[in-house]
């Protein structure tokens, strides 16, 4: 059961949670703070971490294990930033 980001989506949301058995008041609070979450600029790191470091790691020219630590310690630092 994903749940969709945005205000748009708070009712989908809420009609998802009741669905698979969660209680009215429960689920409005759920959808509502899932909304917050999704709309907050300092939880996209959060979502979509991993495709950023692989992103990073591709676009990395290392040639050796310490040079790869490296990369893997600038792309970390970099998508938590963003």
């Amino acid at each position: 059961m994903p749940l969709r980001c945005g205000k748009k989506n708070v009712g989908w949301n809420i009609r998802e949670l009741i669905h698979s058995g969660r209680k009215r008041k429960q689920a409005i609070a759920i959808a509502l703070s899932h909304s917050r979450r999704c709309g907050n600029p300092h939880n996209k790191s959060v979502r979509g971490m991993k495709q950023c470091i692989i992103k990073a790691m591709v676009r990395a020219k290392f040639d050796n294990s310490k040079t790869a630590r490296g990369a893997l310690s600038r792309a970390l630092k970099k998508c938590r930033k963003s």
